[in-house]
């Protein structure tokens, strides 16, 4: 993490994203999608939020009635250009 400029996580969800929260605890910016467990600590005042839609999931284990989240390809490249900007 050490020579990092940012940490970028363009997840579809996370349980907790101890990745997030280890770059958080070093001062690293961090991006991530605003949805699932990483908002616990991710929120728009600690962290680059990613807009997302929920989309059907094509995950292994999906069924008929699954979701993920899918980020907006766009504003993920927004976010990225205003943490990179913000140092």
């Amino acid at each position: 993490y050490r020579t990092a400029s940012l940490v970028v996580a363009r997840s579809r969800g996370e349980r907790f994203g101890l990745p997030l929260a280890e770059a958080m605890r070093l001062g690293i910016p961090v991006v991530t999608t605003g949805y699932s467990g990483q908002v616990d600590f991710c929120t728009p005042s600690t962290a680059w939020l990613v807009d997302y839609h929920m989309a059907p999931s094509l995950a292994h284990v999906s069924g008929s009635l699954s979701l993920w989240a899918e980020p907006s390809t766009l504003h993920l490249g927004a976010q990225m250009r205003a943490a990179l900007d913000n140092e």
